[in-house]
This record gives C-alpha cells, structure tokens and sequence, in this order.
C-alpha cells in the first residue's frame, strides 16, 4: 500500500516539474514568430536571384561542421555516455535537417533528407529525454533516502531502474548499429 502511495506522490512531482517546464517552454515560443519567419524566407526565396555556387558551399560548410559535431558526439556517447553528448547530435542533426530543407526549398524538391534527419532527430531526443527524466529520479530517491521516505525512494529508484534501461535499449537499437551518420550530396544520412 505505502508503495503505491509513494508511486502517486513520484507522479503528481513529475506532472508538477512538467507543467512548470512547458510553462516556460511555452513562454519563450510565443516570443518566436516562427511562421513569419518561414513565410518571410519563401517570399525572400521566391523573388531574390540566388548565387547557387554560394549556397552550395555554405550548406556544404554547414554540414561538414554538423557531421563533425555529431561524429565526435557518438564518440564520446560511445566512450563515456553522458546527455550533453547526445543532446551536442541532437542539435548537429536538427541543423543537418535545417540544411536539407533549404536545399530542398532551393531545388523545388522533397529529397525525403529532412524527414530522415527529424527521424535521426527524433530518436536522438527519446533517448536524451529518458536521461533527463533519469536525473529527476535519481534526485527524488536521494531526496526521499534524506527525508527517510524509503517508500518514495524505493519507488523512485525502481521508476530510474526501468527509465535507464529504456534508455539503454534505445540506445543500442538506434545508436549502437551505426557509427555517426554522414551525409551525401544533399544531407541525406
């Protein structure tokens, strides 16, 4: 009975930690116009003559720096895993996907590139997330151990057992089978 007690209280801690980060979280959107912005750039896009050697370059510099980033991101995981490095593959993808749009966007295709790198993006953010969610809960059971709540801290430690090792496994499923991504011609991974 104490246990789900302890379960219930772990819960309503973590629905409180995370209605104040999406308060904050969403503060710091709304001072984005992000759709002006992309409405602003396919104005700009359609209507301003593109040195195309220029811009080949650029993303080429850009994805090389990317590449570069997330290579000694997977590294380093690989080494000595910690969050910074796979929230430093997080970013080198998302720019890697802000990369292959553009291109896209200059080439009036869909090369399928972005999606990939979301997707790269994307897994690469389910496993940094259940690190973060991991730290939470390690602070909860020292917490609790401190106040001599060993029901919180029982469950909490339990809850981190089973977030590390879902972590762990998505790791191996979508990080161990490949070394860094590299790209091709257009970013595609």
């Amino acid at each position: 009975m104490r246990d789900s007690d302890a379960n219930r209280r772990l819960r309503r801690a973590l629905r409180a930690a995370r209605s104040r980060a999406r308060v904050l979280s969403r503060e710091a959107l709304l001072d984005l116009d992000v759709a002006d912005l992309r409405r602003d750039l396919r104005v700009l896009v359609a209507s301003t003559p593109v040195d195309r050697g220029e811009l080949d370059g650029r993303l080429a510099s850009l994805r090389e720096r990317a590449e570069q980033s997330m290579g000694r991101a997977f590294l380093k995981w690989r080494t000595r895993p910690l969050p910074e490095h796979l929230h430093k593959a997080r970013r080198a993808a998302r720019r890697l996907r802000y990369a292959a749009e553009t291109e896209d966007l200059f080439e009036g295709v869909d090369s399928g590139a972005a999606q990939r790198w979301r997707l790269m993006q994307t897994r690469l953010g389910e496993i940094h997330d259940r690190h973060v969610l991991g730290a939470w809960l390690s602070l909860r059971a020292r917490r609790g151990a401190a106040r001599g709540d060993s029901a919180l801290a029982t469950a909490a430690a339990r809850a981190l057992s089973r977030v590390r090792s879902d972590a762990a496994r998505r790791a191996r499923e979508h990080l161990a089978p490949q070394s860094a991504p590299t790209t091709t011609q257009h970013g595609v991974p």
